[in-house]
């Protein structure tokens, strides 16, 4: 049940009503973002709540059933505020929000609630991008503790798997540029061996950033994100190969079993329903 000040709720009674959507980001780097559905500034509880230009929020949706509530936020990015830069860089990951409405002409009248969440996906389309919210059961969707599973539950090269990726970190130059997500490289290495490892741009327009690599073949190394920045012939990198997770990926290239974290010979429910099997 939302509870209501007197002012607010006596309001919301009358034939017109001045209401306005505000909307608080709160990101882990402790940067906290105020914005308001409102044609102009308005300012809350000493608190500044910037006008936000083409912004369009979907229905709220909630349930009783603990599933998770989702909302999305489309909106106009800005080059002083929100950029493209900060959102695919990961700034925003996990940012907390926290949605509600006042009355814009009696701001500090009172709040009503909407939804408190934090930011899942997001989407960059053209000069917009779309924020997916969402709400606090999300966290009920976390597994606590460990299952078994077929493939290593460790991350290369953490404190479980023990493999030591400074050793095997390597450095490179571009050769040719394919598209924004595959370049060809001075690479020598086997099909395969840096897939899912990561890249770090060492010159060029994107110094500093690091990417995931989707796949290598014939020295050619696929990212799963374009950098933020156009890649040239020459640029250099430094680069660390990647781990599909498999036992025989870590028997054979990594020589590291007796750190492998998953159990490949327990039957999976494939054992359990095979045809022929005596209950």
């Amino acid at each position: 049940m939302k509870v209501l000040t007197t002012s607010i709720s006596n309001h919301l009674t009358q034939d017109v009503t001045t209401i306005a959507t505000c909307w608080e980001i709160a990101r882990r780097d402790g940067i906290t973002l105020r914005f308001t559905s409102l044609d102009q500034d308005l300012t809350i509880g000493g608190n500044v709540y910037s006008s936000l230009a083409g912004y369009t929020p979907s229905a709220v949706v909630s349930t009783n059933d603990f599933a998770v509530d989702n909302m999305t936020v489309d909106s106009v990015l800005d080059v002083d505020v929100i950029t493209e830069e900060d959102l695919l860089g990961g700034i925003y990951d996990g940012a907390s929000v926290r949605i509600f409405q006042v009355n814009w002409a009696d701001p500090d009248g009172g709040e009503i609630d909407l939804k408190t969440g934090t930011i899942g996906e997001v989407r960059i389309a053209g000069d917009r991008f779309v924020v997916e919210l969402r709400g606090l059961t999300s966290a009920l969707q976390t597994s606590i503790g460990e299952v078994y599973s077929a493939s290593c539950r460790a991350s290369f090269g953490d404190s479980r798997c023990k493999v030591l990726l400074s050793t095997l970190e390597v450095a490179g130059a571009v050769t040719a540029v394919n598209t924004r997500l595959d370049i060809a490289t001075t690479l020598t290495q086997e099909d395969g061996y840096f897939t899912y490892g990561r890249i770090e741009w060492l010159t060029g327009n994107n110094v500093g950033q690091m990417l995931e690599i989707k796949g290598f073949v014939s020295s050619v190394v696929s990212m799963v994100l374009p950098p933020l920045n156009d890649v040239v012939v020459g640029d250099t990198f430094k680069i660390v190969p990647g781990c599909d997770r498999t036992l025989d990926t870590c028997v054979s290239r990594w020589d590291n079993v007796l750190n492998f974290r998953g159990e490949p010979y327990v039957p999976g429910i494939e054992a359990v329903i095979a045809p022929g099997r005596r209950t």
